[in-house]
């Protein structure tokens, strides 16, 4: 429903029509191959073996100048009906073949994406209290992008709040998503950058990671509790301490079953700043 509601308020309807029909033009063309073939399968499943006789026993006669016998006939026919199945199947081994190999190639697609080198991209900070270092890197979306944040030197030591302001478009969640290696990295030493990672961490988040709550908030089919917990061991006290951080005791006392109230996807059931404060829940439990 967000998504048809963005197309709607920015009329991009025939846009994505001309996109939709032009998908689904080339996904008929290849069904249409798919579906020849398949009749040609059944085609030949059906007359193979009526057409094999009829050719075996041509070339015996008319290319061979050969006699047909009662022995020969029932003795090609006998033999003939043992290929039967085989040569049936044939076809749909064919088609199988087909099949197996669109899905080797998507497979093999999926699996050549690169992985973040997250041995290269972070190391441990030195200094007590230290959280984040970043030196002199510069964040861009491609290698040879002009728009990108250039020369970010930042350091965030435990306890401080760092806030980035800027208008729209200025960076500011390219910032963000570079320091979780989203995005192309580029240090003012790459060979120090290579050796050591630009941007430094603990040791604790390099083992455990570190939570990111965006603008959109991810949540998914099940009760507050469980999203806050996302599969880790429930701890009471830490439970109702991150609820507390986070304001949600206000609104959970309003809900059916407390934090065992249902949500849907995405929270569609919560408003914009109880599914923002639940996402900070899950965040600050996950690292605390």
């Amino acid at each position: 429903m967000r998504a048809i509601r963005t197309v709607k308020l920015s009329n991009w309807e025939r846009y994505f029509e001309n996109r939709i029909e032009f998908i689904r033009s080339k996904e008929l063309k290849y069904l249409s191959r798919r579906k020849y073939l398949d009749a040609v399968c059944v085609y030949l499943w059906a007359s193979a073996p009526v057409l094999i006789t009829i050719a075996i026993l041509s070339t015996y006669t008319v290319i061979m100048h050969e006699k047909l016998t009662a022995a020969k006939v029932f003795t090609s026919l006998s033999l003939i009906n043992i290929l039967i199945m085989p040569l049936n199947a044939l076809p749909w081994v064919l088609l199988a073949l087909v099949e197996a190999y669109v899905s080797v190639k998507r497979f093999k697609g999926f699996f050549d994406l690169q992985n973040i080198d997250m041995h290269g991209l972070y190391s441990l900070i030195e200094g007590e209290g230290k959280m984040l270092q970043i030196d002199k890197s510069t964040f861009s979306w491609t290698d040879s992008s002009s728009h990108s944040v250039k020369d970010i030197t930042m350091t965030g030591t435990q306890g401080s709040i760092i806030g980035v302001i800027g208008p729209v478009g200025a960076g500011k969640s390219t910032l963000l998503l570079g320091i979780l290696g989203e995005t192309e990295l580029d240090a003012s030493d790459p060979t120090k950058f290579l050796e050591h990672g630009a941007i430094r961490i603990p040791q604790r988040c390099i083992n455990e990671g570190f939570a990111y709550v965006g603008h959109e908030c991810w949540l998914r089919r099940g009760s507050v509790k469980e999203n806050i917990l996302c599969g880790s061991p429930f701890q009471a006290n830490l439970y109702n301490a991150v609820i507390r951080a986070t304001a949600l005791e206000h609104d959970i006392e309003k809900m059916p079953n407390k934090d065992e109230y249902q949500i849907g996807d995405d929270g569609t059931t919560l408003s914009g700043g109880q599914r923002a404060r639940l996402a900070l829940a899950r965040a600050l439990y996950q690292v605390c």
